[in-house]
């Protein structure tokens, strides 16, 4: 296709830069060169560009067809001649500065025409390139470029000792972690690709690990359904020991590089919750709706559940009557505390199971034998969480802050020294938003009538307002009137005049209306004070002085001069008492923080950068059905590819290359490609 049927080129476009900043991508705007260019033919299916990679980026290694053209249309280099595709390491010393950029700005399955100025077409040393070959000297340069597959290579440690090469992407961003149970198939091979230990699928805990320590690390950064080789040097695998033959386990020789393909299957997650976690055992069956709400301190939600004795024996079942859940309000004394402890783990569609000790069945609201421990599994249908304090106006966080501190009131003469401390707190927290705005617009000078302004963006409607009739809007208009006039008349024969009178009433409006919000200002402090002092004094009940010390040291950071804060604070506090879980005393009161979600690569420290591609034997999958041959974990340069042409054993073993004709395990749709052999050991594809 010429240039001329293919329109305008692209106006700006991300491409690979060395040394540009965070994940070296740097966005090339036309106009700034106009010499290099980019016309994408064929869009990419899938956009890529917010996979996130567990580690330190390593490199980027492309699989592409390419046509290079001298612009005149005189052909110098190509891979579609022999239909074997390049593969290379972008950035890479000896590949094309240009060649590297171009493709860096490709998604998968991406065809697009590039022109690259001759100032682009050496090294980023300027040097003559290797990777493509053949490049004519200075000269613009055409390359028609299909991107085949685009693999990150992460160094998970930031040490070299294990590197992953991705072959499938998984589901979701979810990923195990700590305790967390999963099922995993495996295949660990030596560098000459023989397998010393395989499985079609295996379970194992995370904290314990399994067949060597390098297992859990890499395990950590899959999600679901994700397959992937790591290359795990001896330090993470079995050392210069190396390990023994045991069982269907091959011998590890000491020092030995291993090369393990990796699915992960499945995996639950498991927590262990409450003081010294031991409380609660929780195992995450389904995973709660993406968009759905973790439940607060006093929310109304709705469960299905299942309690069962060790024996199996079922002694609790509600929700699961018709289509109606179980409904309750948490911290309302409606359940058990234990109950209310689990379903505050929770996320709306989640389905978990709960373990509990002998030690926490305990309580009048949970009958069971003396000693037993049981197993709840519970379903959390649906959250509706209290109003959101940022939604409320000024009088309505004032109301239900007053309302919150008399529920802790009734609470603590009740002795019930937890729940009274979250009201306190639940109480400090609504009128919160006012208490920074205030306190920061102060150490900012500003002027008065900015740090009165509400915090929040609108203001929520607190009720019906009854409307006036006509005859009182015309009263009041009147009354109005006449008084103006009234006074008017007594200024003027004073010798005032009419627009001197406007402006002193004027600014005795703004006088009364800033003496009146410095009042409410006045009680919005005295109330914060107070829930401090009170949430302080439940949690010294509780033992946990750390807290009580920060709630003062929070007073005097907005009320330096309160003497009794001073003496409360500086105070010698006992230790905590052992054991006690502050996590627990407020789940429900701060929202769960999502999971970090980083906004680039984290680039490797001194960023050293690979000169060659990563070598990976040849490894079939545990099903025997699908080795990784030619997959982004084989190595494939221009000249390693043309030695296919003929093959030998010494190349088949060798684990560096593979077989003529055998199709790669990662095609152009991302897909994954099994082989059969049949009696006569030929070779059938199966997708």
């Amino acid at each position: 296709m010429e240039l001329s049927e293919l329109g305008e080129p692209e106006r700006e476009f991300y491409v690979y830069m060395e040394g540009v900043g965070l994940g070296e991508s740097f966005i090339w705007e036309r106009d700034s060169d106009p010499g290099f260019a980019k016309w994408i033919v064929q869009p990419a299916e899938v956009v890529r560009h917010d996979w996130w990679e567990e580690g330190f980026y390593y490199c980027d290694e492309a699989k592409v067809h390419f046509t290079g053209k001298r612009i005149d249309g005189t052909l110098f280099a190509s891979t579609r001649k022999d239909g074997l595709p390049l593969t290379f390491i972008i950035g890479q010393d000896n590949v094309m500065q240009g060649f590297s950029m171009a493709v860096s700005s490709m998604e998968e399955g991406e065809k697009a025409v590039f022109i690259i100025p001759p100032e682009l077409a050496l090294t980023k040393f300027g040097c003559p390139a290797s990777f493509p070959g053949n490049i004519p000297p200075n000269q613009a340069l055409r390359f028609d470029i299909e991107l085949i597959s685009l693999v990150i290579v992460t160094d998970i440690l930031d040490d070299e000792g294990i590197l992953k090469k991705n072959i499938k992407r998984g589901m979701g961003n979810g990923k195990p972690r700590d305790l967390d149970e999963v099922i995993v198939s495996y295949n660990a091979c030596m560098e000459d690709g023989v397998s010393v230990s395989m499985s079609e699928g295996v379970e194992f805990n995370l904290a314990e690990g399994f067949f060597c320590p390098a297992f859990a690390i890499a395990v950590e950064t899959m999600t679901e359904g994700e397959e992937a080789v790591f290359i795990v040097k001896p330090e993470y695998g079995f050392g210069e020991q190396g390990k023994p033959s045991i069982g269907n386990e091959a011998t590890v020789p000491p020092g030995a590089t291993l090369y393990v393909y990796l699915k992960l299957i499945s995996y639950t997650t498991v927590n262990h919750i409450g003081e010294g976690h031991t409380i609660l055992i929780k195992r995450t069956l389904r995973r709660g709706n993406s968009e759905g709400q973790h439940p607060e301190n006093q929310a109304v939600v709705g469960v299905r559940l299942i309690g069962k004795l060790q024996d199996g024996v079922i002694f609790d079942h509600r929700g699961h009557e018709g289509d109606e859940p179980f409904k309750f309000i948490v911290d309302e004394e409606q359940v058990s505390d234990v109950l209310e402890e689990a379903v505050l783990t929770m996320r709306e569609g989640e389905i978990a199971s709960f373990t509990i000790p002998p030690q926490r069945l305990q309580d009048q609201l949970l009958l069971v034998p003396s000693g037993s421990s049981v197993t709840y599994e519970i379903e959390l249908v649906y959250v509706v969480n209290e109003k959101e304090p940022r939604s409320m106006s000024r009088a309505e966080s004032i109301e239900t802050a007053f309302r919150k501190e008399k529920e802790g009131d009734n609470l603590f003469c009740s002795s019930k020294m937890l729940r009274a401390y979250r009201r306190y707190l639940k109480a400090h927290i609504i009128i919160q938003p006012y208490i920074e705005i205030i306190k920061r617009k102060l150490d900012e000078g500003t002027d008065k009538q900015e740090i009165y302004k509400e915090p929040v963006e609108e203001e929520i409607d607190e009720g019906p307002v009854k409307e006036e009739t006509e005859e009182e809007k015309i009263d009041e208009e009147t009354d109005g009137e006449e008084i103006h006039e009234q006074l008017v008349e007594e200024e003027i024969d004073e010798g005032t005049n009419e627009e001197e009178i406007d402006e002193e009433t004027d600014e005795e409006d703004i006088y009364i209306c800033e003496s009146y919000e410095e009042e409410i200002d006045e009680e919005i402090k005295e109330m914060f004070v107070s829930f401090s002092f009170k949430a302080a004094e439940c949690a010294t009940q509780l033992q946990c002085y750390e807290l009580a010390k920060g709630l003062y040291d929070e007073i005097l950071r907005y009320d330096p001069e309160n003497v009794k804060a001073q003496q409360l604070a500086g105070q010698p506090f006992p230790q905590d008492s052992v054991g006690i879980d502050t996590a627990a005393m407020h789940r429900g009161l701060w929202k769960p923080q999502p999971a970090w979600a980083p906004s680039g690569r984290r680039l490797k420290q001194g960023r050293h950068k690979p000169e060659k591609l990563i070598d990976v034997p040849l490894i079939q999958r545990p099903d025997g059905n699908v080795p990784t041959s030619d997959s982004p974990a084989t190595r494939a340069t221009s000249d390693v590819n043309r030695s296919r042409a003929t093959p030998s054993n010494e190349n088949q073993n060798s684990g560096t290359i593979t077989p003529p004709g055998r199709p790669t395990i990662l095609s152009s749709d991302g897909a994954l490609h099994k082989l059969n052999l049949t009696e006569d050991n030929s070779e059938k594809g199966t997708k």
